[in-house]
């Protein structure tokens, strides 16, 4: 179990102002993730928080309980020893995260020889499995592979496979998608759907991905978690007015976009609920002060229309 607690971020540089407020949230063994919202929203800074990625600038506070142990609470070689073995972080890009100077087969290997005391070579053999798990075709050739000569949806699938080699059981992962065709997101989604042990959060901008693989959707909008949903109940009745302006802007629910653009930095230090500029059932309570996160059946949702 992985279990978020009050995480905050705040990078000196911007003052006061929060990347990520208050964030909480509860990840059951096995469980399936997906955090979506605008860019800026904090979805990155967040997964980057977890495993304590952040340059200096960064200040984080709260808890991050893997197993009972507290991710903040670790010196870095205690870290160093848990990331890539029981916690993997899969960056964005399109599988870029990968070493453009090494061959395939030693980097999808490489957490077996730092973590499991793999001689390369049998580390090497052992990544031809890896990526056969993820339908890759030709395994034994694309280990002797540079990145450059796969596709982006092949060089995501290896740095998923990396993600796994080891055995880790949470995966962090970062627009899994961004920059695919619709064939490369397919099979992505394929991929995720063969993670059945492992517990997975993931970034992404791509709702149609998050509808696909989520069993668990979580909306950010200004740092700030709005609404937290099981999939089907979310796509079918998102309670936040930010959450229905997405659903309405997807090309099936006919493009329609009643939100504009992206909110102004000031924003983010506002007193009030971060959305009320934008929102069409604002209230004066709403520009006084920031709604808690209500539950209502298990379905969570930071809005004061909710609250009495």
């Amino acid at each position: 179990m992985l279990e978020i607690k009050d995480v905050n971020v705040h990078f000196s540089s911007a003052g006061a102002v929060g990347a990520v407020e208050d964030f909480s949230l509860t990840l059951a063994p096995r469980s399936k993730t997906v955090l979506i919202g605008e860019s800026g929203s904090g979805k990155s800074v967040l997964l980057l928080s977890l495993l304590r990625l952040l340059p200096a600038t960064a200040q984080i506070t709260g808890s991050v309980l893997l197993g009972g142990v507290d991710l903040f609470r670790l010196k870095e070689s205690e870290l160093e020893k848990i990331r890539g073995d029981r916690i993997s972080y899969i960056p964005q890009g399109g599988g870029n995260g990968l070493n453009p100077l090494l061959k395939i087969g030693l980097q999808v290997g490489e957490p077996l020889m730092e973590h499991r005391g793999y001689p390369k070579k049998k580390a090497v053999e052992a990544s031809i499995q890896l990526l056969r798990r993820f339908r890759l075709g030709r395994e034994e050739a694309w280990i002797k592979a540079y990145p450059h000569m796969l596709s982006g949806g092949m060089r995501q699938r290896a740095m998923i496979a990396m993600g796994v080699a080891a055995g880790s059981r949470v995966i962090l992962a970062d627009e899994p998608t961004k920059g695919l065709d619709s064939d490369r997101i397919q099979r992505v989604v394929e991929c995720f759907r063969e993670l059945r042990e492992e517990t997975l959060l993931c970034v992404t901008h791509d709702i149609h991905f998050a509808q696909a693989v989520g069993q668990q959707i979580v909306v950010m909008y200004a740092a700030q978690q709005l609404e937290i949903a099981p999939n089907g109940e979310f796509f079918a009745n998102p309670l936040h007015p930010y959450s229905q302006a997405i659903l309405r802007a997807m090309p099936e629910n006919g493009l329609e976009c009643s939100v504009g653009f992206a909110p102004p930095h000031d924003v983010y230090a506002s007193r009030g609920c971060r959305f009320s500029d934008r929102c069409p059932y604002k209230t004066p309570r709403c520009e006084e002060a920031v709604p808690p996160m209500l539950d209502r059946n298990g379905h969570k949702v930071r809005c004061w229309k909710y609250a009495d």
